[in-house]
């Protein structure tokens, strides 16, 4: 079943190239990634367990219907708005945010200093992090309350600006270089403090996609002429290297392929929680609840009435956290890809359903990214971009942090005023 899907993802994929040849083409990455895991996990390289024939049923239909979204995305005719910004006033809000993002990552930064100075794993010390004590080190109710409603989207606003402004020239001469480095020095902080590897690793990515965004030679000359961005991506890339070694990771390849191929088996593994007759389905709310989620515990609090359907996809992503075994001495836990959670929504129709709409946003985001060109619209496709990325370790918009970043960019780069375009085919 595992080559069947391959294949199928090979179709799709040159579908796909045919008609755009850009890697940040989110059709072009869905099919390319999960066609490859998909494939080496069906291989059992480094002694994975197979991954079940539904798990690939699943990936297919996923597929299949992602490839219409985009389809969809490409005949539907658009207005854009192109922004005119007041960029004063969205510098100002930019800074305030930044300085409020770092001063918050400094009091985390803080309260586990003793745990460093104890000699303790980054790998104990990122569970302070995820709600945990750890030698009598926890953080109050309220600083995870702030994680959640304005660090984490903050930091995926901040992440994108940055690497904007360090592949667009024009975007340098405008913005103070001053506002920049409080940026980096926040992502550096926040990653100390969660211990997030992949973060590096994400932002490597959208500093190329940043760039052949804004440029349409190839990726190779690309690099070739901006020696300095090159700099900057092996230094990030040297930092995922260390942040490994304080989690005690003695295998940086094995760990890194883990990350990618894994979670298809752990998908597999998993879906016994959520297959079979009487198995909960929440019919949708997985596609919105990140953006629902804080007027509902609103709703709660206020009337004291609890909707399952939209809590079990918490209880669900707690379950998925405890470790399982995805091969011969491998344990793994957490990463199930937004199939899972797909999949939770209404079986193999839920599959279907939410891949499709969720396609149809993300094509549509990079549509106006690649034909508009503004800041605040390729900001817009890289904060799409770096969830889609992620989207191997689970449907990321289930999370508040991750739904409001829309939200915060936004509020900084809404245009005072704006000039309707009309779309070109």
């Amino acid at each position: 079943m595992f080559v069947i899907c391959f294949l199928l993802s090979v179709i799709l994929f040159l579908l796909v190239y045919i008609s755009d040849k850009e890697f940040y083409n989110p059709a072009l990455y869905f099919f390319g990634f999960y066609g490859i895991t998909g494939f080496i996990a069906g291989l059992q390289v480094m002694g994975l367990y197979r991954p079940s024939d539904l798990t690939y049923i699943i990936i297919m239909i996923g597929m299949g219907a992602f490839f219409g979204g985009y389809i969809i995305s490409r005949k539907i005719k658009v207005a854009f708005l192109e922004d005119v910004k007041e960029r004063k006033l969205w510098v100002l809000l930019y800074l305030i945010l930044v300085i409020a993002s770092l001063l918050f990552g400094v009091i985390k930064f803080l309260i586990i200093l003793p745990l460093i100075r104890q000699g303790v794993s980054l790998n104990y010390i990122r569970t302070v992090y995820n709600g945990a004590t750890v030698r009598g080190i926890s953080f109050s109710s309220y600083i995870y309350q702030i994680e959640i409603y304005f660090c984490r989207p903050c930091l995926q606003m901040i992440l994108s600006v940055f690497c904007i402004y360090i592949t667009n020239k024009k975007e340098r001469n405008t913005l103070p270089m001053y506002i920049m480095v409080l940026s980096f020095v926040d992502i550096i902080i926040n990653q100390l403090v969660n211990g997030g590897r992949v973060t590096f690793f994400t932002v490597v990515l959208l500093i190329i996609v940043a760039m052949k965004i804004q440029n349409k030679i190839s990726l190779t000359k690309l690099l070739m002429r901006n020696f300095k961005n090159v700099l900057v991506i092996v230094g990030l890339l040297l930092m995922m290297y260390w942040i490994s070694i304080l989690r005690g990771s003695t295998n940086i390849l094995k760990s890194t392929f883990l990350y990618f191929c894994a979670p298809i088996v752990a998908l597999s593994e998993n879906l016994e929680s959520i297959s079979g007759e009487g198995a909960v389905r929440t019919y949708g709310m997985v596609l919105i609840s990140g953006f629902i989620r804080p007027l509902y515990v609103v709703f709660r609090n206020l009337t004291g009435v609890e909707l399952y359907f939209i809590d079990v996809i918490y209880d669900l992503h707690r379950y998925v956290n405890n470790y399982i075994n995805v091969g011969q001495a491998l344990k793994f836990n957490a990463f199930v890809t937004l199939f899972y959670y797909f999949y939770l929504d209404g079986g193999l129709l839920g599959v279907a359903f939410d891949s499709f709409m969720y396609s149809s946003v993300c094509s549509g985001i990079y549509k106006k990214c690649v034909r508009q060109g503004s800041l605040f619209s390729i900001a817009l496709y890289l904060v799409v971009f770096q969830n889609l990325f992620l989207s191997f370790i689970r449907y990321q918009f289930i999370d508040v942090g991750n739904a409001l970043a829309f939200f915060y960019l936004i509020l900084v780069f809404r245009p005072k005023k704006r000039i309707k375009v009309v779309e070109k085919e």
